[in-house]
């Protein structure tokens, strides 16, 4: 569960870090524009240009990383749904194993119980024509 958390707080950051790129590299566009309806020199182009490119660079590595650790976090969840799964299942056999322990004490108590009704009725009759026989 902590891996699982771990790997979504990564992604967060990722995320995160891509969407201040992306915003960072609007602005910096943005500026170009108003520099070069001001008049630009071709130095500050090129600067403006190797900025951008960098940006995107930037945005395109933090892009392959995201999709990396994307992939590791469905991995994690599956793990963890398999898991999950897995002990609900153990779970349900140990109730079902629980529930047919007790059905069988349950019914092997009704079957001595039984005997034992019908050994003393039979002890009751046998000693009721024992007595019968003495008397007579």
């Amino acid at each position: 569960m902590q891996e699982l958390a771990k790997s979504q707080s990564d992604v967060n950051q990722v995320t995160e870090y891509i969407e201040e790129l992306e915003a960072e590299f609007r602005k910096a566009r943005n500026d170009l524009e108003l520099e070069s309806e001001k008049g630009i020199t071709s130095e500050q182009l090129g600067r403006y240009i190797d900025y951008l490119n960098g940006l995107e660079q930037r945005t395109f590595e933090a892009k392959t990383v995201l999709e990396t650790l994307m992939a590791i976090l469905e991995k994690k969840r599956v793990a963890l749904n398999t898991r999950s799964i897995e002990r609900k299942i153990i779970q349900n056999l140990k109730d079902k194993r629980r529930k047919e322990y007790v059905d069988e004490t349950l019914k092997q108590q009704q079957s001595d119980s039984d005997e034992m009704v019908l050994l003393s009725g039979a002890f009751v009759k046998k000693s009721d024509s024992d007595a019968g026989t003495v008397t007579s």
